[in-house]
């Protein structure tokens, strides 16, 4: 059985409230949303569905919690930042690129402010790339005073589900 349930158009409607969320949630890719040609949803049967515009998945939505996160290619390839980003050192790396969340002693670098629940993007310290995406359990200014525990639940990252997903639907991404 495939992974993937559809793929379709958004309608003028559908379109009209995701630009409404993207407004609300991440301005900085509002310009990429409204000037899209084709804007479609893919559904998956593994717990999210991705939102493609001309042809890249650059959100998704977890059934678990309904909320519209930027995916990493999304953060791959915005010139500006998205989102607040911790940076990490390189021994997290492995263990979050396997699901882990980023703990307080790996973070050396902190990007723009956040509170609990905001999406934060979590970078490599090499090249500040972007290897997952979680939600804060802590606001920056909180993290500032921590030495250690929890700091980002992760979400997505690096050769997760929906990154292959995402590859697979994603035209740069395709060999055709």
């Amino acid at each position: 059985m495939s992974a993937l349930h559809s793929r379709h158009n958004l309608s003028g409607k559908g379109r009209k409230k995701l630009l409404a969320e993207v407004e609300r949630l991440y301005p900085d890719l509002v310009d990429e949303i409204r000037g899209a040609e084709a804007l479609e949803v893919v559904k998956t049967r593994m717990g999210f569905e991705l939102y493609l515009t001309d042809g890249n998945a650059l959100l998704f939505r977890l059934k678990s919690d309904e909320r519209l996160y930027p995916t990493l290619i999304a953060l791959l390839l915005h010139k500006g930042e998205v989102i607040p980003s911790v940076t990490v050192d390189e021994g997290a790396i492995p263990h979050i690129k396997r699901g882990a969340d980023v703990m307080r002693p790996g973070i050396v670098k902190v990007e723009g402010e956040f509170k609990e629940g905001d999406a934060v993007a979590v970078k490599e310290c090499k090249y500040g790339k972007p290897i997952a995406l979680g939600t804060a359990l802590v606001s920056s200014e909180d993290l500032a005073k921590m030495r250690r525990g929890r700091v980002i639940k992760n979400l997505h990252h690096l050769e997760d589900d929906i990154w292959d997903v995402a590859l697979k639907v994603s035209k740069l991404f395709r060999s055709e």
